[in-house]
């Protein structure tokens, strides 16, 4: 998707942003390469002052990056994102093994999409020794890629894209 010029306006979300690195990366894009004619990005997650200090830094000494980005905290609610209007790229990278009800999610995701919309979304509800402190347990029912990709399609995303791993990684909203 975003390997040609576009002469419109991207809207992309990171959906559980971390540090912020994937969608920041794209927003810088923008402001270096002009990739394509305008972009937005949101960087959705929980607060805590290390983004704080990450959204201060990029205002202070990377205004032209700050343009193209916003922070939008968990806890504004999911009606904060929403609001911003649909989506042409969500990333959601390792987020849906930290979150409560990861169906829920993808679906409040899919509410945000264009026809088309790309999603990277990769998951690993395993943890090889089944101790990660940070994955839920209540998802072992995920654990079986088969399981969650047949939950994400009936939720209105079709499989595009699987790594050479076998990591299912890319979904188009249809």
């Amino acid at each position: 998707m975003l390997h040609t010029r576009s002469e419109r306006r991207l809207n992309l979300l990171d959906h559980g942003c971390g540090s912020g690195v994937l969608g920041m990366s794209l927003a810088a894009m923008q402001a270096v390469d002009g990739f394509c004619e305008d972009i937005s990005v949101i960087l959705y997650d929980y607060e805590c002052p290390a983004r704080r200090l990450i959204q201060r830094a990029i205002c202070k000494y990377a205004p032209t990056l700050a343009s193209h980005v916003e922070f939008v905290w968990v806890e504004e609610g999911p009606e904060s994102v929403k609001k911003r209007g649909d989506f042409h790229l969500i990333i959601s990278n390792e987020v849906m093994e930290h979150i409560p009800n990861p169906l829920y999610e993808v679906r409040w995701l899919r509410g945000m999409c264009f026809f088309g919309t790309y999603l990277h979304m990769s998951v690993f509800f395993d943890s090889s020794d089944g101790h990660d402190p940070q994955h839920l347990d209540e998802h072992h029912i995920y654990r079986n890629q088969n399981t969650w990709c047949d939950h994400v399609t009936e939720i209105g995303f079709a499989l595009e894209f699987i790594d050479k791993n076998n990591v299912v990684k890319g979904w188009r909203a249809v």
